[in-house]
């Protein structure tokens, strides 16, 4: 009987490496530093509002969650009734007119 010998597979290629860069440029940082800056003040807006008010800063951050929660549904609802890109500035556009939109987009 006849042996045959099986194909060996070719020899696999160089591995490629993707690897990250490891240097961080002078926006990078910035925006690093920004984003740690903004991103703790909230903390301390709790820690004030507690120092000063005690326990009704409790009742303040309930009301306040109720009116972000208020705003997202009528976002969602004008969303779906107005399907276009650019919906915070697009709303108050159709509702009151280009300088209350031109400005609401920029707050």
């Amino acid at each position: 009987m006849a042996r045959t010998e099986a194909a060996l597979p070719a020899a696999p290629a160089a591995p490629i490496e993707h690897a990250m860069r490891r240097d961080v440029g002078l926006l990078g940082l910035m925006f690093v530093s920004v984003g740690s800056i903004i991103g703790s003040g909230w903390l301390f807006g709790a820690l004030y509002a507690s120092q000063q008010a005690g326990p009704a800063a409790l009742v303040s951050w309930g009301i306040g969650a109720l009116f972000m929660l208020t705003l997202a549904l009528i976002h969602a609802e004008l969303g779906g009734a107005f399907p276009v890109a650019g919906g915070t500035a697009r709303f108050p556009h159709y509702s009151h007119g280009s300088m209350v939109g031109y400005t609401s987009g920029w707050l």
